[in-house]
């Protein structure tokens, strides 16, 4: 995890919060598939669930959590995007330049 500085995808979530809040659907489905893949623990599962009546917060916490965690979490979270049928969001956040860093459609630094 992050100490003083960020990772990349935390830049990258950061950069793109609100059209993320706005534009992600299928919140309690993704967090099913992230848990299972032990990408969450129990403990985020339910933070993050508790807001299932209110969609954004619920967007809130999935992205909080994400952001804070090591990039094979955040690898999790564009998988789960790509299997809720959200390409279009995964395609924003992987193929545009973060600082000096750009990335390519599957998410590595090129």
């Amino acid at each position: 995890m992050s100490g003083s500085f960020f990772e990349e995808h935390e830049l990258r979530i950061q950069e793109k919060y609100i059209h993320l809040v706005t534009t992600m659907t299928h919140v309690d489905e993704m967090t099913v598939e992230m848990h299972r893949d032990q990408k969450l623990t129990d403990q985020e599962k339910d933070s993050i669930d508790q807001f299932q009546s209110i969609p954004i917060r619920a967007k809130e916490e999935l992205l909080n959590v994400v952001m804070k965690k090591p990039k094979d979490v955040y690898d999790a979270f564009l998988s789960a995007l790509n299997n809720t049928n959200q390409q279009h969001i995964v395609q924003m956040l992987v193929s545009e330049a973060v600082g000096m860093f750009k990335y390519n459609r599957i998410g590595n630094a090129i």
